[in-house]
């Protein structure tokens, strides 16, 4: 029993220098067994195997196994690049795509901003033509000729209250801490002091010419509105393109591998299920 195992050991020993030198089975000339065998030496990833005269170096095993864990790494990430061992060149070019894609993502985000900036603008500027509206409607109101002083005085009380009113959107409009009408203040606007009492002035024109102002204000709000959802538009388009370009660099074919898997682990069983059936 003695010089069986002795043997045994000089055939892997002398197979091992013979596998690493030449990489391809080995066949000794003579063997004092008929029977299949396999030598497992110990802390070696090399197994023998052997039937008649005739033995092979079996190193395949450890190469599936890692094969097969790199396999599962990808599935349970669903990364075909998960880092940039698995594929230098990809790696870089999805990184790059991805630096781009944040970088559109970021802007796209922006733009939504200023979107929501110039829609809360626009109907700050609103509200100041409806009260301008109110305004001249009272100015035409106290100009009949039919109303007494003190009936004028009651509308003037309401023309002075809309004023005040035009004053505090222009001081307390704000988007995110940001005053969005600063500038149109009834001195701007050339409607602080309106007097529909004393009728000074030209109070009319000087409401007209307000009113000009604001519709002016309004229309490039609304066209800047409308230029940002257009390139907004056009933003998402571009970052979905290039989030599936960089998507196929680096996303995994799911069903691909698990094919690859179930292939690895078949001939893993394969190698094992032949060590098995010769002993």
């Amino acid at each position: 029993m003695y010089t069986k195992k002795k043997y045994l050991l000089a055939i892997a020993l002398t197979g091992v220098i013979f596998y690493w030198k030449h990489d391809i089975p080995c066949e000794p000339k003579k063997s004092p067994f008929s029977g299949s065998y396999l030598i497992i030496p110990e802390s070696s990833n090399i197994l023998i195997f052997g039937k008649g005269n005739r033995y092979s170096l079996l190193n395949r095993g450890k190469l599936l196994d890692r094969e097969m864990m790199n396999s599962l790494r990808k599935l349970s990430s669903g990364l075909k690049i998960a880092s940039p061992s698995d594929d230098p060149a990809g790696f870089a070019i999805a990184e790059n795509l991805k630096k781009i894609i944040l970088e559109i993502r970021q802007r796209s985000i922006n733009k939504e901003d200023l979107s929501n900036y110039l829609h809360y603008a626009e109907s700050a500027v609103k509200q100041d033509m409806e009260l301008l509206h109110r305004i001249r409607q009272l100015v035409l109101r106290a100009s009949s000729g039919i109303l007494s002083r003190d009936d004028r005085e009651i509308v003037q009380s309401e023309i002075n209250e809309l004023i005040d009113e035009i004053a505090g959107n222009a001081q307390f409009s704000q988007f995110n801490t940001k005053k969005v009408i600063p500038d149109l203040t009834p001195e701007k606007l050339g409607i602080k002091g309106l007097d529909v009492v004393k009728h000074s002035g030209d109070t009319m024109g000087r409401i007209d010419r307000a009113m000009d102002q604001l519709i002016r204000l309004r229309s490039i709000l609304g066209t800047k509105a409308v230029l940002t959802e257009i390139q907004i538009r056009g933003e998402n388009l571009y970052y979905v393109n290039l989030q599936a370009s960089e998507s196929s660099i680096r996303d995994l074919d799911m069903a691909r591998e698990i094919s690859e898997l179930i292939k690895k682990k078949t001939m893993l069983k394969s190698h094992y299920g032949i060590i098995l059936y010769g002993r």
